[in-house]
């Protein structure tokens, strides 16, 4: 029997391993360089605007999320509200904890000459485990109630959205700069700047409130991703449209940047379109090397 297709009813498929596992690869290249001093450009992330290799690895995750969602998303809507409300909130409250657990880990810190114990009241408050249970919880939340139709919409105008904020919000007329924009004006209402991330020139955090909104499009985007690939297959006719749309979103993302730059720290419009788009691509050919060549060996 021919089992070359991915079947409705599959709830995994290799290359999604193979995309999770070379991301976390990618992670830990990028986080254990050796020296901090003499880093390869590529494995650096980039200074404020722009992308770099490095920069793609976070939004690689979020895809990941939402593509996963695609194969337990349809058991999660056969449940009740409560059950499903019950089962998400619970997931999301974990990995928040967790994600404040690792910032205060291992509680202390080298102070002249010796160990401390460090100031609780002046921990991180937002982390990336933080940022992926947000956006699970908004992302599960859409994906219960709204059809693909309802999804793509929402998410386009979330984008536009968050577009509209940074722009008239921040401070005229450098909106997306580190000193103006909306982003740590909003995270500075309700957090100290002891509590923000402390590795840029002013206390403002790239995985703050705000910015986490239009990180909600990259599981959408991995989670309509899985579902067209689940009804599809994967044929050369699937593969194809993978890859045409992922082009598109770059093309547009580069366009769009000239208004909106990519940035990172932001998580602007541009650069969650763009890192989308560059999954899309990365998807495609290792569906089309490992489940359409079958050649897995190497996985």
């Amino acid at each position: 029997m021919k089992t070359d297709n991915l079947r409705p009813h599959s709830e995994r498929y290799l290359s999604l391993d193979v995309f999770r596992g070379l991301t976390v690869a990618l992670m830990i290249v990028v986080n254990t360089p050796g020296d901090w001093s003499n880093i390869y450009a590529l494995l650096k992330h980039s200074d404020w605007h722009g992308y770099t290799p490095t920069d793609w690895v976070f939004p690689a995750f979020l895809f990941v999320v939402g593509n996963a969602m695609s194969f337990g998303m349809a058991k999660l809507k056969d449940k009740c509200q409560g059950d499903f409300f019950n089962k998400v909130l619970k997931r999301t409250l974990v990995m928040f904890i967790i994600g404040l657990f690792l910032n205060v880990f291992p509680f202390l810190t080298y102070d002249s000459g010796q160990y401390v114990l460090i100031d609780f009241s002046s921990i991180r408050f937002w982390g990336v485990l933080q940022r992926i249970a947000v956006c699970y919880c908004l992302a599960s939340i859409m994906c219960y109630y709204m059809k693909e139709a309802a999804l793509v919409t929402v998410t386009i105008a979330i984008l536009l959205f968050y577009w509209l904020i940074l722009y008239f919000f921040g401070d005229a007329p450098n909106q997306y700069s580190m000193e103006s924009n909306a982003v740590g004006k909003l995270d500075l209402m309700y957090l100290k700047t002891k509590n923000m991330y402390k590795h840029y020139s002013i206390p403002f955090d790239p995985l703050g409130l705000l910015s986490t909104i239009p990180a909600i499009a990259n599981v959408i985007g991995g989670y309509l991703v899985g579902l067209f690939i689940k009804k599809n297959g994967n044929t050369v006719d699937t593969l194809l449209k993978m890859s045409v749309v992922g082009i598109g979103f770059v093309i547009i993302a580069e366009v769009w940047g000239i208004l909106f730059p990519i940035n990172k720290p932001l998580w602007t419009s541009t650069y969650a379109i763009l890192s989308i788009g560059y999954c899309l691509l990365f998807l495609a050919f290792l569906v089309f090397v490992i489940e359409k060549q079958n050649l897995k060996k190497w996985t």
